[in-house]
């Protein structure tokens, strides 16, 4: 197959990172794989980095020359709502364009908009990375002709490790941004000292909307110093989970499809999750981790302690954590399931 990838946004994302793992999955399977984006923009450099072969787009007004790039491509997967306006433009241009595949990774909710009818009549087939998406799609577009699936995510992170020596340490790994829960985390993190004093507390993540001075001083402000240590980024992420007991992820919203959730799985390490986005789906509570209320410090707290407390739960729910990322959040099986999907999307009868 002859494939085009377009993801026009300019920085790191779940979303970015979904369409380049396609690429590079696909590339390696044999087939011809570019990746279209903006100049400049994080994809673009990275497909690059990726050994991808890539193409700046010129937007609409630049249509003869996407015209001529789409020249033998069989398919284009659009990754963004602008990208997917742009591919089908160019796609019904043509008197024999290529199909146009839709993947849709937005935590915000599936909404039918004006004219969504007839951009959905003309797109070939929809691609979701949970099956929450997939069901709101679904619900809003019912008669959507083409084939529709979830696809999970799928990551190389390597094996699990057995628990490290030393004092227990919880982690959080994300970006510094009140969505994901900081404040939080460090609230139940001061209520869990009071029961587990040897506990340390990790959080690994850039600076984004909020500063780092800003989490250091609510950790002072919270009597924490000593237990809480503001790692910024770390260069491996799964390396500095192995190097925790507990994951967090505190998110008070977003979470379209939580990478770091599965890394911590990954990791074989039990996750304290908030429900929001697809977290319920990925993370089974009081299976492989354990699900709580968002912005709710004591019910994090309470989660965190049960599994501090009892290291045979907290090895159970390690092990399972690492099966359930070994059945449905494996790369392979990623590559195959989009492979499968881009075969079916082919050989349907197209909608003209």
């Amino acid at each position: 197959m002859k494939l085009a990838q377009i993801v026009d946004e300019p920085y790191d994302s779940g979303i970015v990172h979904y369409a380049l793992s396609a690429a590079r999955g696909l590339k390696a399977a044999g087939h011809h794989v570019e990746v279209w984006g903006r100049p400049g923009g994080y994809p673009l450099k990275e497909a690059e980095r990726l050994g991808l072969r890539t193409r700046t787009l010129g937007g609409l007004t630049d249509l003869w020359g996407l015209r001529k790039a789409v020249s033998g491509v069989e398919l284009i997967n659009a990754h963004t709502g602008s990208s997917h306006t742009l591919a089908l433009a160019v796609a019904r241009s043509l008197a024999e364009g290529p199909r146009v595949v839709r993947t849709r990774a937005d935590a915000r909710p599936v909404r039918r908009g004006p004219g969504g009818g007839v951009l959905w009549s003309r797109t070939a087939g929809f691609i979701s990375p949970t099956r929450l998406i997939l069901g709101q799609f679904q619900e809003q577009f019912p008669a959507f002709a083409g084939p529709a699936a979830a696809i999970y995510p799928g990551f190389e992170t390597g094996d699990s490790r057995p628990e490290p020596a030393g004092p227990l340490r919880v982690g959080i790994v994300a970006r510094l941004d009140p969505v994901k829960g900081h404040a939080d985390f460090l609230r139940a993190a001061a209520d869990v000292a009071t029961k587990f004093p040897d506990a340390r507390f990790l959080i690994a993540g850039r600076e984004e909307n909020v500063k780092r001075a800003r989490i250091e001083a609510l950790v002072s402000n919270l009597g924490l110093r000593g237990k809480v240590e503001v790692m910024g980024h770390v260069p491996d992420a799964v390396e500095f989970m192995r190097g925790c007991h507990i994951g967090v992820v505190a998110s008070t919203g977003s979470e379209a499809v939580s990478r770091v959730a599965v890394e911590w799985m990954s990791a074989g390490r039990p996750v304290v999750a908030t429900a929001v986005g697809c977290l319920p789906e990925f993370v089974e509570d009081g299976v492989s981790g354990a699900l709580v209320a968002p912005a709710d410090p004591r019910a994090l707290s309470i989660a965190i302690s049960s599994l501090l407390g009892d290291a045979p739960l907290r090895h159970r729910l390690g092990e399972r954590a690492r099966a359930r990322f070994e059945d449905a959040f494996t790369y392979p099986r990623f590559v195959r399931e989009t492979e499968a999907f881009y075969d079916k999307t082919l050989r349907a009868v197209p909608s003209r």
